[in-house]
């Protein structure tokens, strides 16, 4: 089933300083996988990056993150995706 979250769906449903420090945990653990980072540039001025997979161990799921930059249009769109394992 795909769900889809607003910034403000999740912000309300999450305690930011708590999912926080757990996000620290996660980048600080020595045995977090490293993900793979794919970018490359659009048609016009902009760029793309994928990260993938964002893996924890011992949390069931991983994240694939886009981000997509356009500095002409002082634009940035980023989509976080989380997969259940």
């Amino acid at each position: 089933m795909t769900v889809l979250l607003t910034r403000s769906d999740v912000e309300r449903v999450l305690a930011v300083p708590a999912v926080l420090e757990v996000l620290r945990d996660g980048f600080r653990s020595a045995n977090a996988d490293q993900p793979l980072r794919i970018r490359t540039d659009l048609p016009g001025p902009g760029t793309a990056t994928a990260l993938l997979p964002g893996v924890i161990p011992g949390i069931p799921a991983y994240t694939v993150k886009v981000n997509a930059k356009f500095p002409a249009a002082h634009r940035r769109c980023v989509v976080w995706c989380v997969f259940t394992i």
